[in-house]
């Protein structure tokens, strides 16, 4: 909720001419644009798309709790504005190309062919542009091609009241998840039941949960956005070396975070996991953690393992490996070209 605050502050740092009525308008309808974010999850293949308006600002605070409460909701829910549905589409667009892409980096796929092959060349992709990118091993441009294809379709068929795609591109972007779900995916979760990485995880949420309950104090942790003097104590205390961002993480931590956090773990309602019981407070520890957690990238990630030594060397090395190497990312260069030979 302080969000809305801090935004109505810019605002008024910024562009100082505006009245508090016009400031009160802003604030009322900021919701729209959380929402939007809210359902960014581009998880189903939708063909179009149009906004439900008349969703409300409570409805859209109920959306949250429930996308944290209930398996498959966040599937469910339809952005209030035309804009949030674009964002939705574009979301598909732009990683179901580059989930083929990345699937070839990290070695689940060998190369472009079968199922992928014949969509890709449905698309209009050459059968000299995938042998080309077979043969250097870079597949920025095909996945670039195909966006923009996806993109111009939209563009093309869409309206003030209406997101979508023709037909038969919507057709093929069903096939091209379908396949990536099918060939990709499937062996990316047997890799990952079967590896170390969920292990790695779990202990280092519990980590970072101990912490929060042996060493800060569940209840301290509650208001540590508003006590500067306790916030401080735990910088000089924890906030050295690798722990340092997860201290300076916690310590954002407000009352109202903290509350939606209990009332989302309330509404669960398990105290349960794996047989075990588990008690309110350990399943909140476990969820800040969980939160911080998510806020690195996989490198950042690997490095808090390995410098807990959660990891072995071998383990840090062979997960190191599932990663392309820096030179393998695309060139700037590549869109271009992309967009030039389709229009060609």
């Amino acid at each position: 909720y302080k969000v809305y605050d801090d935004i109505i502050n810019e605002i008024k740092m910024f562009h100082p001419e505006n009245t508090e009525a016009e400031l009160n308008r802003i604030k009322r309808s900021l919701w729209v644009i959380f929402d939007g974010i809210n359902c960014h999850n581009g998880e189903m293949t939708e063909t179009s798309m149009s906004p439900n308006q008349s969703k409300t600002s409570k409805q859209f605070e109920q959306e949250i709790m429930k996308c944290h409460t209930i398996k498959g909701f966040d599937r469910e829910i339809k952005p209030a504005t035309i804009e949030g549905c674009l964002v939705r589409m574009c979301d598909i667009i732009a990683y179901t190309p580059y989930d083929l892409a990345d699937s070839l980096y990290e070695g689940l796929i060998p190369t472009i062919e079968g199922e992928h092959e014949r969509i890709l060349l449905e698309f209009g992709v050459t059968p000299e542009e995938i042998a080309s990118a077979n043969a250097r091993k870079n597949y920025d441009k095909i996945a670039r091609k195909v966006q923009i294809i996806l993109l111009k379709s939209l563009i093309e068929n869409s309206s003030k009241s209406i997101i979508k795609l023709d037909e038969k591109t919507a057709n093929l972007m069903y096939e091209f998840r379908k396949a990536n779900q099918n060939i990709i995916f499937t062996e990316k979760n047997k890799r990952e039941e079967t590896g170390i990485y969920p292990k790695t995880i779990e202990k280092i949420m519990n980590y970072y949960a101990d912490m929060i309950e042996k060493e800060i104090g569940l209840q301290n942790v509650k208001n540590l956005a508003n006590n500067r003097y306790y916030s401080k104590m735990l910088m000089e205390k924890f906030g050295k070396g690798i722990d340092e961002e997860f201290i300076r993480f916690i310590t954002g931590t407000t009352s109202e975070i903290y509350q939606f956090n209990e009332q989302m773990i309330k509404e669960v309602s398990s105290t349960t996991e794996n047989g075990k019981d588990i008690s309110l407070e350990h399943k909140m520890a476990l969820e800040f953690a969980a939160e911080y957690l998510s806020t690195l990238n996989d490198h950042q990630f690997l490095r808090v393992a390995k410098k807990k030594k959660i990891l072995t060397d071998a383990e840090y090395a062979s997960i190191r490996a599932e990663y392309r190497s820096p030179g393998e990312h695309a060139k700037d260069s590549d869109l271009n070209e992309a967009m030039e030979d389709y229009d060609k």
